[in-house]
């Protein structure tokens, strides 16, 4: 059993994520989210599609922002690619998580995670 069977989450994880996933944003909203000893507030966006709602970190925000505007209001109805990173760091510690990367835009190098899949197979939703 994974990890992320016996602890499932209601958001997007890089474990969803065994390739990337193209998805069409529907709204970003705020939401009170309960950590270990805090509550935090954190953007979190929904799909037309259905799947699991997706927290966007400030990275993951920057890239969207470039490409669509610096309103979230003006990301409706444009799609990006959910890909999992291995490279994320947290600290000092390499642990991987989630990256956006926008359809048709000029691509990164490819980058080929652990398992052997190159990250520019994109599934769609």
């Amino acid at each position: 059993m994974k990890r992320s069977d016996a602890y499932p989450s209601k958001y997007v994880s890089k474990d969803d994520l065994t390739r990337p996933v193209s998805v069409t944003i529907q709204t970003v909203v705020i939401e009170t989210l309960e950590g270990d000893d805090k509550k935090e507030d954190k953007p979190i966006m929904y799909f037309n599609e259905e799947f699991k709602p997706f927290i966007v970190n400030s990275t993951n925000w920057n890239t969207i922002e470039e490409a669509y505007g610096l309103d979230s209001d003006e990301w409706v109805d444009h799609k990006i690619v959910l890909y999992h990173d291995p490279n994320v760091m947290f600290g000092k510690k390499k642990v991987g998580g989630v990256r956006v990367r926008i359809p048709g835009a000029k691509a990164k190098p490819l980058t080929v995670r652990p398992d052997g899949v190159d990250t520019d197979e994109t599934e769609e939703v």
